[in-house]
């Protein structure tokens, strides 16, 4: 095949066009290595593997623009790079080129992804840890990076997080609040333990008020089935099912 003309486009590319007005786009460095100019011949098997460095070096860009956002893991690169169609080998390649140059550095990117999670997110280190490994991030070396941020800080933002959450508007009676709080900071990922520690340390709402608006409550609604020690009974049973204290 013949090279019938080649046209200067933006961002240093070419448009290829053959005698048979097949087209190719081309970068600068692909027409320069192969020394492309019109009425040259050209093989088909030169054609494929020009396309295929072609993709190698859309492949980079598109990675070097998806890294300019923000810091990215390798499996992040995969992934983003899968979703615009490039080969595997041509993946592979890239990531090695980014890697060299210094673009994928999991040391910093889980200091910077760590450092910000803590200031502007409400997850707890379990979750962290979590989102990071699913992310292709060795656990150890994110637990290494995880200690940087003292125990005392997290447990500093965990109550603070842990006496709003308590002060919620809420039906349930102080026992059953103070779980249901627990529960939630447990699927935040923050460790049980710390959970238990503050507990007692909340200033929680005083439940009277709520309790005895439940006790008329259901004193007018199960007096209409029981009577006497019966219905005292089922006021009882029912108001600790709800998490109020009952003597």
């Amino acid at each position: 095949m013949e090279i019938k003309s080649l046209k200067k486009m933006a961002k240093q590319q070419y448009l290829l066009t053959l005698t048979n007005n097949e087209t190719r786009i081309f970068d600068e460095d692909i027409i320069i290595k192969y020394r492309l100019i019109p009425k040259k011949n050209i093989t088909s098997k030169q054609i494929v593997q020009m396309e295929f460095e072609q993709e190698y070096l859309y492949a980079y860009r598109l990675a070097i623009h998806y890294l300019n956002h923000k810091l990215r893991t390798k499996k992040e690169i995969e992934d983003h790079l899968k979703k615009n169609n490039i080969s595997s080998q041509n993946i592979e390649w890239t990531k090695n080129r980014l890697e060299k140059e210094g673009y994928l550095n999991e040391e910093k990117y889980l200091e910077a992804y760590l450092n910000d999670a803590f200031r502007f997110q409400n997850d707890g280190p379990l979750k962290l840890i979590k989102k990071l490994e699913k992310l292709g991030l060795d656990s150890e070396k994110i637990k290494k990076a995880l200690v940087k941020i003292p125990k005392e800080e997290w447990l500093e933002k965990l109550y603070r997080l842990y006496q709003k959450k308590a002060n919620v508007k809420h039906q349930e009676g102080l026992k059953k609040w103070q779980q249901k709080c627990i529960h939630y900071f447990i699927l935040l990922g923050y460790p049980k333990e710390w959970l238990d520690d503050l507990t007692d340390q909340i200033a929680w709402p005083d439940e009277t008020d709520l309790k005895e608006k439940e006790l008329e409550k259901l004193r007018n609604k199960l007096s209409r089935k029981y009577s006497g020690k019966e219905l005292e009974f089922q006021i009882k049973r029912k108001l600790y099912a709800k998490g109020f204290h009952v003597e």
